[in-house]
């Protein structure tokens, strides 16, 4: 294994040590430390979960939306087709009346 010293051979690093507190107070600090970034990527990982499941939600509601406007489509197509047929029924009739009288 070799160690990567980013251009500092040469120079003396001194250990710093806190004298307020014993190695364990100071393994407990990062030890909470950890335990709050763990946390901090549950509350993210289940964030994003929420998110996608959201955005699901959205995209089955626009789905659906846009299912019922194509039959709305069909319908109204359907309706001016009609209205269509009857017209030229009415003016087939009003022919004929006018013809006979």
């Amino acid at each position: 294994m070799r160690l990567v010293t980013h251009g500092l051979e040469g120079y003396e690093l001194k250990n710093t040590y806190n004298n307020d507190k014993n190695l364990s107070e100071i393994q407990l600090e990062h030890e909470k430390e950890d335990e709050l970034v763990m946390v901090m990527v549950k509350v993210v990982h289940e964030y994003r979960h929420w998110m996608v499941d959201c955005m699901m939600v959205v995209k089955e509601i626009k789905n659906g939306l846009l299912e019922e406007v194509k039959k709305l489509e069909w319908w109204f197509e359907q309706d001016i087709d009609d209205e269509g047929e009857r017209m030229k029924k009415m003016k087939m009739v009003v022919k004929y009346k006018n013809w006979v009288i």
